[in-house]
């Protein structure tokens, strides 16, 4: 070992340790380690005076390097950099198993981390009866200790030419040979003053990430590509969006883009009135797809040039702590540069009336409990009620291109003009909206209140001549329970207030002892806009430090069917790998194999 020490301004010392022949363990030393055989290593240390040494600021730089799996040479470098002394030169992660459609297969994803800052990927799969999938990966974190310029970003791309049956799509068009994904997220604040947001999803089909990236699928079954620059501001956001359409097989609402501005609520003067403003210029297109042909209008595109501006008064009057009302007047203008009809520019002035009104009410009581974990308890009962006029909405209907649509919601939609989204298909209203908020907290065991349980229910009453409204909304409903860290209960019901039938019931409640095991159970039940009833329920059970076994099951009452099951046992392969042994089958699944099993192989976390 030789090692040199020099000074250098401000009271810093840089010292240098080189060493030759050395065996970098990451993790523990054990016989399944990832390990790095290096000729020559060289540790510079930066430190101050009367300072610790951070480790991530240790710089390491390795010199004809082996990389060993269990001992087993994996592959050379000649040289790498890295900071840090826990991160190793590589991240590799390993998908092995056999899908019916696919075949045996091996699918690969891993990262080169030596650079703190970018950590380039491969993407490398094989399959039996589809061919061999390759592409590359980047992982990307830039200034990531300083808040005003941090950036993240994640790529991946993958490319195949199957050679099996690919079959057809969601929308039973027929999928070609030549499949691929590309997959951008990107996230970015330049100078503290701008954020940057930006998301691209481009598949050859629908079924080309459920059949070679599961894992990502079933974390975005639906992509969106989107961009958005915010310049935010005590006082205002200012922003410009896109939303366009890589996938020709989706239906998207583009905007290309939309520059808006948002003026938060502003006193004016000293009155106790506040002043709401929005303006936006958007160019809308949307275009006949695989999922929607035609278009509302019976057209395969539609395109949609338009300005649209808001500007409201609220007063909050607050004579007590426990009441709060608050008036509610504004004026919404847009204005349509290029109507559907052809003629000349058309503009729709609407006004909105209406109130917010809050009552609370809430009680405390010095109720202590170890075992629940109660240290005091504070009930809080909210009545809340909206009311919102909105005359002749619908004016101007026969020439205004209806792309910012009304869409299902399973939760109380939005009724203020202001902050309303289906723009195109407004309608004429008037809506009462009535609700009772409920919630019950105890202090946090480190810093504020937790919450124990709460219930809100939310019901509508509408003066409409739209078809298919009635006067009563659906009735809306929320429970939660969650008393202790081990216990969470949460149910959403929508219910017909004329029959009292259920049109959708979502439930889920999940129970855990430590890192010991955890057993959860849910169910979906919708029946007026889908129908569903479908019922799941898992466990994962720690055997001991090395074994932990899981399984999971959905049950579809609509067929009477197991439609889903999964048994997998989980491995800790000394403190380096994580290995995962599984079994899955699935009935009427229409584009994964009804069988298949699958062994997963993972770098344990740093």
């Amino acid at each position: 070992m030789r090692a040199e020490q020099r000074k250098v301004d401000g009271g810093l010392t840089v010292t240098t340790a080189t060493l030759q022949g050395v065996t970098i363990y990451y993790q523990e030393p054990d016989f399944w380690s990832l390990s790095v055989d290096a000729g020559r290593i060289a540790y510079t240390v930066e430190k101050h005076e009367d300072a610790d040494v951070d480790p991530d600021d240790i710089l390491v730089r390795v010199e004809d390097a082996v990389v060993r799996i269990a001992g087993i040479p994996v592959f050379y470098l000649p040289a790498y950099e890295q900071r840090g002394l826990d991160i190793p030169p590589v991240r590799p992660t390993v998908h092995a198993g056999y899908k019916k459609k696919q075949g045996a297969f091996l699918r690969t994803t891993t990262y080169f981390v030596a650079d703190e800052n970018w950590h380039p990927g491969l993407l490398l799969d094989g399959y039996t009866k589809s061919g061999v999938l390759i592409g590359p990966a980047l992982r990307y974190q830039l200034a990531k200790d300083d808040p005003a310029f941090r950036t993240i970003g994640d790529f991946q791309a993958g490319w195949i030419k199957d050679r099996g049956d690919p079959g057809t799509d969601d929308y039973n068009s027929p999928i070609g040979s030549s499949r691929w994904f590309v997959q951008w997220d990107h996230k970015q604040r330049i100078a503290d003053v701008v954020e940057l947001t930006s998301s691209f999803n481009y598949w050859s089909d629908t079924s080309v990430l459920r059949d070679f990236r599961p894992g990502e699928f079933n974390a975005d079954q639906r992509p969106d590509s989107f961009f958005e620059l915010v310049r935010p501001d005590n006082f205002y956001y200012a922003s410009l969006f896109a939303r366009y359409r890589p996938n020709d097989f989706q239906d998207v609402q583009q905007r290309l883009p939309e520059v808006r501005f948002d003026l938060n609520p502003v006193e004016l003067y000293e009155t106790g009135i506040y002043q709401h403003f929005s303006a936006s210029l958007v160019y809308l297109e949307e275009r006949g797809s695989d999922e929607l042909p035609f278009l509302p209008d019976g057209s395969t595109e539609m395109e949609s040039p338009r300005m649209d501006v808001y500007y409201g008064l609220t007063r909050p009057v607050k004579p007590v702590d426990w009441f709060t009302f608050t008036p509610v007047a504004g004026v919404r203008s847009t204005t349509y540069f290029q109507p559907s009809d052809g003629g000349d520019a058309y503009t729709r002035v609407l006004p909105q009336v209406g109130f917010d009104m809050q009552l609370l009410a809430q009680g405390q009581w010095n109720y202590q409990n170890e075992f629940w974990g109660i240290r005091g308890l504070r009930h809080q009962l909210r009545p809340v009620m909206q009311y919102r006029w909105i005359p002749a909405a619908e004016k101007g209907g026969d020439r205004i291109p209806i792309i910012d649509r009304s869409s299902f919601a399973p939760y109380p939609p939005i009724i203020d003009l202001g902050q309303r989204r289906d723009t195109d298909d407004l309608w004429a209203q008037q809506l009462l909206r009535v609700g009772v908020e409920n919630v019950l907290q105890t202090r946090a065991e480190d810093y504020g209140s937790r919450d124990l349980a709460w219930f809100n229910v939310y019901q509508d009453f509408r003066d409409t001549e739209r078809a298919g409204e009635r006067t009563l909304s659906d009735t809306y409903l929320a429970l939660g329970l969650s008393p202790v860290y081990w216990l969470q209960l949460d149910v959403y019901n929508r219910l017909d207030p004329y029959s009292w039938d259920s049109n959708e019931i979502t439930s889920r409640i999940r129970v855990r002892d430590g890192d010991r095991w955890s057993l959860w159970f849910g169910s979906q039940y919708i029946t007026d806009v889908d129908r569903t009833n479908q019922f799941f329920w898992g466990g994962e059970y720690n055997l001991n430090s090395e074994f932990s076994v899981i399984g999971q099951w959905r049950f579809d009452r609509e067929i009477d069917k197991l439609t889903e099951q999964y048994y997998g046992v989980r491995q800790r392969l000394g403190n380096s790998w994580t290995i995962e042994y599984s079994i899955r089958h699935r009935e009427r699944a229409r584009e994964d194999s009804d069988f298949s099993f699958g062994l997963s192989l993972r770098l344990a976390s740093f």
